[in-house]
């Protein structure tokens, strides 16, 4: 297993989690599984660089998540 596998491979572990917090920051269920699908290309696009495993997981796939609501709400006022 090669590095980026093993870091991608330890965040979808957490992907119930990643379901639960999309759903609390989207009321709606079908803009929180668009939101949940983005994050994850996302994340395997571009998993975290500091070594195979991340420290984190939730940290970085939180932040990971947030950002593109936040993307999200400064796309809809322009």
């Amino acid at each position: 297993m090669t590095m980026h596998s093993a870091a991608i491979s330890e965040l979808l572990q957490h992907s119930a989690w990643v379901e639960r917090l999309a759903r609390s920051l989207v009321r709606d269920p079908e803009a929180a599984d668009e939101l949940v699908q983005e994050a994850w290309l996302r994340a395997i696009k571009n998993p975290p660089r500091s070594s195979s495993r991340p420290r984190s997981p939730r940290a970085f796939l939180g932040s990971v998540v947030r950002n593109l609501v936040r993307q999200g709400a400064r796309e809809a006022r322009h």
